[in-house]
Protein backbone atom coordinates (compact mmCIF):
# COMPACT_ATOMS: atom_id res chain seq x y z
CA UNK A 1 0.00 0.00 0.00
CA UNK A 2 3.28 2.49 0.72
CA UNK A 3 4.30 2.05 -2.77
CA UNK A 4 0.66 2.15 -4.39
CA UNK A 5 0.41 5.59 -2.19
CA UNK A 6 3.75 7.00 -3.52
CA UNK A 7 2.83 6.58 -7.12
CA UNK A 8 -0.07 8.52 -6.77
CA UNK A 9 1.77 11.51 -4.76
CA UNK A 10 3.96 11.63 -7.68
CA UNK A 11 1.44 11.47 -10.02
CA UNK A 12 -0.21 14.19 -8.10
CA UNK A 13 3.32 16.31 -8.55
CA UNK A 14 3.77 15.73 -11.97
CA UNK A 15 -0.30 17.07 -12.67
CA UNK A 16 0.65 20.43 -11.26
CA UNK A 17 3.50 20.70 -13.63
CA UNK A 18 1.20 19.84 -16.22
CA UNK A 19 0.69 22.39 -18.95
CA UNK A 20 -3.60 23.82 -18.44
CA UNK A 21 -5.76 21.80 -19.94
CA UNK A 22 -3.40 18.87 -20.41
CA UNK A 23 -4.29 15.52 -19.01
CA UNK A 24 -2.24 13.06 -17.42
CA UNK A 25 -2.91 11.09 -19.90
CA UNK A 26 -0.65 12.65 -21.94
CA UNK A 27 2.15 13.56 -19.77
CA UNK A 28 3.97 10.67 -21.44
CA UNK A 29 4.54 12.08 -24.72
CA UNK A 30 4.37 15.72 -23.28
CA UNK A 31 7.66 14.29 -21.71
CA UNK A 32 9.17 13.29 -24.88
CA UNK A 33 8.51 16.37 -26.36
CA UNK A 34 10.74 17.96 -23.14
CA UNK A 35 13.24 16.05 -23.33
CA UNK A 36 14.65 16.70 -26.87
CA UNK A 37 14.35 20.39 -26.15
CA UNK A 38 17.46 19.49 -23.77
CA UNK A 39 19.36 22.87 -22.83
CA UNK A 40 15.78 24.97 -24.17
CA UNK A 41 13.45 24.20 -21.13
CA UNK A 42 11.80 26.59 -19.40
CA UNK A 43 11.99 26.35 -15.56
CA UNK A 44 8.32 25.05 -15.73
CA UNK A 45 9.14 22.45 -18.37
CA UNK A 46 12.81 21.26 -16.12
CA UNK A 47 10.15 20.93 -13.06
CA UNK A 48 7.69 18.67 -15.26
CA UNK A 49 10.40 16.72 -16.92
CA UNK A 50 12.11 16.14 -13.75
CA UNK A 51 8.61 15.18 -11.91
CA UNK A 52 7.85 12.84 -15.27
CA UNK A 53 11.14 10.95 -15.18
CA UNK A 54 10.72 10.33 -11.14
CA UNK A 55 7.72 9.11 -12.04
CA UNK A 56 8.05 6.93 -14.64
CA UNK A 57 11.72 5.20 -13.07
CA UNK A 58 9.55 4.68 -9.68
CA UNK A 59 6.84 2.74 -11.85
CA UNK A 60 9.26 0.97 -13.73
CA UNK A 61 11.33 -0.15 -10.77
CA UNK A 62 8.13 -1.28 -8.19
CA UNK A 63 5.19 -1.59 -10.82
CA UNK A 64 6.45 -3.19 -14.50
CA UNK A 65 8.40 -6.19 -15.29
CA UNK A 66 11.98 -5.86 -16.21
CA UNK A 67 11.36 -6.25 -19.96
CA UNK A 68 8.33 -3.07 -20.20
CA UNK A 69 9.78 -0.19 -18.47
CA UNK A 70 9.31 3.31 -20.03
CA UNK A 71 12.73 4.24 -19.46
CA UNK A 72 15.71 2.75 -21.11
CA UNK A 73 17.07 -0.42 -18.71
CA UNK A 74 20.18 1.47 -17.91
CA UNK A 75 18.43 4.43 -16.38
CA UNK A 76 16.36 2.35 -14.24
CA UNK A 77 18.82 1.30 -11.41
CA UNK A 78 17.61 1.56 -8.37
CA UNK A 79 16.27 4.66 -6.40
CA UNK A 80 17.58 6.15 -3.18
CA UNK A 81 15.65 5.60 -0.24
Amino acid sequence: MEKIAAARQLVTEVKATLPAGMPIVEARHHFTRIAAKKPDLSPMEARFAVKMFVLERFLDLEFRKPDKGHLPAERRSSIPA
